[in-house]
């Protein structure tokens, strides 16, 4: 309900986040070289720092994972 309730320009973004598990700033981080078709995974190497609006390692070594 809460993918079908999102603006349809918003839809893939909140399913990734509901199925993957990411935090917003994750995702937002994602390019396509993090995803793995073949392995249906998600690699989270960076976050989108909300103040630079830059690619930024995560703060944590364990939010560096595979997802999904």
């Amino acid at each position: 309900m809460l993918i079908e309730a999102a603006a349809e320009e918003h839809r893939a973004l909140v399913a990734t986040l509901v199925f993957c598990g990411l935090r917003i700033s994750e995702a937002l981080g994602l390019i396509w070289a993090d995803v793995d078709v073949e392995a249906r995974t998600l690699h989270v190497h960076y976050q989108l720092d909300h103040i630079t609006r830059d690619r930024a390692k995560p703060k944590s070594p364990s939010a560096i994972r595979r997802s999904c």
